[in-house]
């Protein structure tokens, strides 16, 4: 999986943390564009499906070029509604393991 992830330069030590602390082996190479962070990540063995639920859980989806650019997909919808239950049940789960 790789994606391209545009933030405010303050908050990209938070969503690098919470890539990490999800994946260990991802790799997450931070520069500076235009006053923004932009974090490219590699993680292998993690599908779109995984990854982009877990950004909806963790908050940073939309930063996300990769998911910018499939939204303009006309077949979108139905792989979003997907990623949202995933993300419903990745929720469920941790907020399960917290009990």
């Amino acid at each position: 999986m790789y994606d391209v992830i545009y933030t405010k330069p303050e908050v990209s030590e938070k969503i690098i943390k919470l890539i990490i602390d999800r994946w260990p082996n991802a790799a997450v190479h931070t520069t500076m564009v235009l006053g923004k962070a932009r974090l490219d990540v590699t993680i292998r063995d993690v599908s779109e499906d995984e990854f982009y639920s877990a950004a909806m859980v963790d908050g940073y989806a939309l930063a996300c070029k990769g998911l910018q650019v499939l939204m303009t997909d006309k077949d979108f919808g139905p792989r979003v509604d997907h990623w949202i239950a995933l993300a419903e049940k990745m929720k469920e789960e941790k907020n399960e393991a917290c009990i």
